[in-house]
């Protein structure tokens, strides 16, 4: 019964500190995205359960050939919000599949990160269209508007929206998200 309340203990021991350092298991590159923007938001020494939000919100793009581009908001000359507590990153990410546009937004006295992700896909318009029927026969998506060349779809009980765009021989995507990470 010792041994068995011991190799329990370990392995419990052993998983916990393997969710505490994911974030140490990313590539160095990640690492580096990750730094700029806590960094940027302020909150440069948030605990790891934070960092891993954070990440969980830009993972996806940090694939195939990825590159990033930040914008905070000391980079416009004319801003007057330089040195405001609320702050503001907006990255850009192209990779080989689609753009992507993650914005983080900090609000210090909610002590809340207000987030949107957009992935721009661009296709062929009969890929487009067998996107855009798929899209029609999901029960999960409100359509809201459709016209000739795009339709607008919002998914049920969610602030995520998909958005489809026709106009032959090409077509194009953007999928949109928003949501909160709690800072505390």
């Amino acid at each position: 019964m010792f041994k068995i309340a011991v190799c329990t203990l370990l392995l419990a021991t052993s998983l916990s500190a393997h969710a505490l350092d994911e974030i140490s298991a990313i590539s160095e590159s990640d690492q580096k995205l990750l730094s700029s923007i806590t960094e940027e938001l302020g909150i440069k020494n948030a605990d790891r359960s934070v960092q891993r939000k954070i990440y969980g919100v830009v993972e996806y793009a940090l694939k195939n050939g990825w590159y990033s581009y930040w914008v905070g908001n000391r980079d416009l000359e004319k801003s007057k919000f330089k040195d405001d507590k609320v702050r503001i990153v907006d990255l850009i990410i192209p990779n080989n599949d689609r753009i992507n546009n993650i914005t983080f937004t900090y609000f210090p006295v909610a002590q809340q990160i207000f987030y949107t992700q957009k992935q721009f896909v661009e296709s062929s318009s009969d890929i487009g269209m067998d996107a855009f029927r798929k899209a029609k026969a999901n029960s999960d998506l409100k359509k809201f508007k459709e016209s000739d060349n795009y339709a607008f779809f919002q998914k049920n009980g969610f602030v995520e929206f998909e958005i489809y765009h026709v106009k032959s021989p090409n077509a194009a995507a953007a999928y949109i998200n928003y949501g909160l990470i709690d800072v505390k």
